[in-house]
C-alpha cells in the first residue's frame, strides 16, 4: 500500500488482539531502552477507539513505570471527565496498576482558551521530546494528529518553527464533528522520535491510507508525519 515510500514498514496483524500486543511490546522495548540509557523515557500517545486495547496491553508491561512519562498526541480541548477527552481514555486504560506511577502531562487547562493552553503545554511538553514512542491514528479524511484537512489554521500545526503544542480550529472539518477546538503535536514535535507506529483498524482505514498516497500534505496531513518521522516510523494493521 506504501510501498513506494516506505518498502519495509508495514505489517498486517490477523487481529486486533494481535495488533495491541505486538505494538505494546515494540512501545515497551522503547521505554525500556531510553530508561537504560537516559533515565527516563517518554510516550505520546493518542486518543479514540482504535489503541484502547493497546493501552491496556502496555499498563501491564514490567517497567520502571515511576521513570515514564506520557503525553497526548492530541486532545479535543474538553475537560478530563468529559466522554470525548483523550486524557480521560488514558487515565482509564493506561494509568492502572503499576502505570499509575508514570507522570502525566495533559494538554486541558482550566479556566483559559485554548490558545493559551497550547502556550503552557508547550513548555511542559518539552521535556518530553523527542519522544521514546509516538503512537498515531488516521482517520478516513487522511488526518492524523488533529491535523484535519482544511482546518483554518492547519499550515500553523505543520510550519517548522511552530512550537511543539498547536491550537487548531477544524470548523468545518466534518471528521471534528462537535468539538472543533483541539490541542495537537506540531509537525516539529516529531524531529527525532525514536520510534513511532500507525495503529489502523480495518479495511476502509487501508483504503484511506492508500487514497492519502496519492495526495499533498494539505489534504492528506498523515502525509505530513510520515515525512517527518521517516524510518522510524512504522504501520500496523488490523481487521
Amino acid at each position: 500500500m506504501t510501498q513506494d515510500i516506505y518498502p519495509n514498514n508495514q505489517t498486517d496483524y490477523p487481529s486486533r488482539e494481535a495488533v495491541a500486543d505486538a505494538i505494546a511490546d515494540e512501545a515497551a522495548k522503547a521505554l525500556q531502552r531510553d530508561i537504560e540509557g537516559k533515565g527516563s523515557a517518554s510516550l505520546l500517545c493518542s486518543g479514540g477507539s482504535t489503541p484502547s486495547a493497546f493501552f491496556t496491553a502496555l499498563a501491564a508491561k514490567d517497567l520502571a513505570w515511576e521513570k515514564v512519562r506520557i503525553g497526548l498526541v492530541d486532545d479535543r480541548f474538553v475537560p478530563p471527565d468529559h466522554p470525548a477527552s483523550n486524557e480521560g481514555l488514558i487515565r482509564r486504560t493506561l494509568l492502572r496498576g503499576a502505570a499509575e506511577k508514570a507522570a502525566f502531562i495533559p494538554l486541558w487547562k482550566t479556566g483559559v482558551s485554548a490558545e493559551i493552553a497550547a502556550q503552557a503545554a508547550s513548555e511542559v511538553y518539552a521535556a518530553l521530546l523527542p519522544a521514546s514512542f509516538i503512537l498515531l491514528g488516521m482517520g478516513n479524511d487522511g488526518h492524523t494528529a488533529s491535523w484535519f484537512p482544511g482546518a483554518r489554521n492547519l499550515k500553523d500545526a505543520l510550519d517548522p518553527a511552530a512550537d511543539s503544542i498547536v491550537a487548531i480550529d477544524a470548523t468545518g472539518c466534518p471528521v471534528a464533528g462537535d468539538f472543533v477546538t483541539r490541542l495537537t503535536l506540531s509537525k516539529p514535535a516529531l524531529d527525532g522520535t525514536q520510534c513511532a507506529v500507525l495503529l489502523i483498524h480495518g479495511v476502509d482505514k487501508k483504503e484511506a491510507l492508500q487514497t492519502a498516497m496519492t495526495k499533498n500534505t494539505e489534504t492528506a496531513p498523515i502525509r505530513a508525519a510520515m515525512t517527518a518521522l521517516g524510518d522510524c516510523l512504522k504501520i500496523a494493521w488490523a481487521p
